[in-house]
């Protein structure tokens, strides 16, 4: 959506999302061979309809991706390039 961390909109960020038409779902469910207990996955699927499954561990205040779907990784400059496509 094109804001920093430190935009005064940042807290209402879910409902900006979804005013434009993105639809973002909270579960919480067991994540199978996860290494740390703030291991998080991401489960994406662009307006043309591809998928993308993240994982990533967060510590710090930051967040390194060690799994993008199948591949494991250090970087999201696939990410970046997935979402601009």
């Amino acid at each position: 959506m094109g804001m920093a961390i430190t935009d005064e909109r940042f807290s209402q960020a879910l409902s900006l999302a979804a005013e434009e038409g993105i639809e973002i779902k909270f579960a919480i469910e067991p994540i199978p061979e996860a290494n740390h207990p703030n291991t998080v996955e991401i489960r994406m699927t662009s307006r043309g309809g591809r998928k993308l499954r993240l994982r990533s561990i967060h510590w710090s205040g930051a967040i390194q991706f060690t799994r993008i779907d199948q591949w494991r990784s250090n970087s999201g400059e696939m990410l970046t390039r997935w979402l601009v496509e």
